[in-house]
């Protein structure tokens, strides 16, 4: 539902673009499900070159769009709700994405050695597919002008960034 007037159709793209960030972020995650599915890479070909020209920069890139987006996007009143609510989202799930990653990293160092790679494998495969989920729904209600509503995501994006 959109709570504040109407998102024009320059609303919609800027905050669909945002998600790029904590996709893009996750590509790295989903090479077993590449190799698994070839077909697939194809379609996401342009975000592996996106991700590959993101990368020329050297590896802050992530962490510099991410303080533009939460200093110029978030925290600036002069831009919609809508977008600056989806930007904020966006920033979470990459938050959620990098937790996640620490995590696994570190079972993975603790299980080294005990056969559990096929398992950490399907946990980081599915971490993938949930961000590439959540920002498919993402893309789709922003395309309808509608927020999307992601469990407790949203509610953290709604209290950052206010009403």
């Amino acid at each position: 539902m959109v709570w504040r007037g109407t998102a024009t159709p320059l609303d919609r793209f800027w905050a669909c673009l945002v998600y790029l960030l904590p996709l893009t972020s996750a590509l790295s995650l989903g090479q077993s499900f590449f190799e698994a599915v070839p077909a697939l890479i194809p379609l996401f070909m342009p975000l592996f070159r996106l991700t590959g020209f993101l990368n020329q920069f050297g590896g802050f890139t992530n962490v510099i769009l991410f303080l533009v987006l939460f200093f110029l996007v978030v925290r600036n009143p002069r831009i919609a709700h809508f977008v600056r609510f989806n930007a904020m989202q966006a920033l979470l799930v990459d938050i959620a994405r990098y937790i996640a990653v620490l995590i696994l990293g570190l079972l993975a160092s603790l299980l080294d050695g005990l056969g559990l790679d096929l398992v950490l494998q399907a946990l980081i495969t599915t971490l993938f597919l949930g961000i590439l989920a959540i920002t498919g729904y993402a893309w789709f209600q922003n395309a309808r002008g509608q927020y999307p509503e992601v469990p407790v995501i949203s509610d953290a994006a709604y209290a950052q960034v206010g009403s």
